[in-house]
């Protein structure tokens, strides 16, 4: 499981890397799909809830980042909505396409009586990885980590403290 920030990172530095310079904006397409996820998450290695997710990669993109909305719900009632951006790179296990992907993400979280991360928006990055079983159908396993990058001692708050939470899911992917 991931603890930190590292994927946010990493996802920065994949799509600078894979920007086109002479049009880093170009608008483009990219094949849409929902995604159905559910899982369970953590926080400081202990199982807290189950969650389902359900995301929408949309057809746009913005450079080499296709544009996605998100919205989960713990079994505590926890609930995250946001959107950002994410990126995949398909690849062959001898016969077998698969495929890994990572996507960064901005949202609310309103914990209810689930974890209080500290502050309500929160940054949510992913890793992908997964296999596809026909032309528009996938299934993966993501894993994700979830904090409010010391948002709350910018903006004056009274926990400093950047709790995080994790998850990891399973994920079936319907591309149209």
């Amino acid at each position: 499981m991931f603890e930190n920030g590292a994927l946010g990172i990493v996802f920065g530095l994949l799509s600078l890397w894979r920007t086109d310079w002479a049009d880093p904006l170009a608008p483009g397409q990219a094949t849409p799909g929902l995604a159905y996820s559910i899982g369970q998450t953590f926080e400081n290695g202990q199982e807290i809830s189950q969650e389902f997710r359900l995301s929408y990669f949309t057809p746009r993109t913005i450079g080499p980042v296709q544009v996605m909305w998100d919205a989960s719900l713990t079994s505590r009632g926890g609930v995250f909505v946001g959107g950002g951006g994410r990126m995949e790179q398909d690849f062959q296990v001898g016969p077998v396409p698969a495929y890994v992907g990572l996507s960064a993400l901005v949202g609310l979280w309103n914990p209810s009586n689930d974890v209080d991360l500290g502050f309500p928006i929160e940054f949510r990055t992913d890793l992908e990885i997964g296999v596809e079983l026909s032309d528009t159908a996938r299934i993966s396993l993501v894993s994700d980590h979830r904090s409010h990058a010391r948002l709350s001692k910018l903006f004056g708050g009274d926990n400093f403290r950047n709790r995080g939470m994790e998850s990891i899911a399973l994920r079936y992917t319907q591309r149209f």
